[in-house]
């Protein structure tokens, strides 16, 4: 489902270049990767996820660092991306 957001999302930004979409995309990168590190901490759901698992370190730094490029985008201006 998240990655059928993410392709909405994308879509979106290409075809409108709204900042609020940009700023959309952003929380939402950011959203996925605080509810892994909640589930590694915390839990989710009655499940709990280690970050020793392959990739999951990988998984974190790429939700967490994909919200700089919407970021850099809105600061040089939606049509300078």
């Amino acid at each position: 489902m998240q990655a059928i957001a993410r392709i909405v999302f994308a879509v979106a930004i290409v075809a409108f270049r709204w900042p609020v979409l940009l700023a959309a995309g952003a929380v939402a990168g950011l959203a996925t990767g605080v509810g892994l590190l909640l589930d590694v901490h915390i839990g989710l759901f009655g499940y709990t996820e280690s970050l020793s698992v392959p990739y999951a370190v990988l998984s974190l730094a790429v939700e967490d660092g994909h919200p700089a490029l919407p970021g850099s985008c809105g600061a040089v201006g939606a049509n300078g991306c």
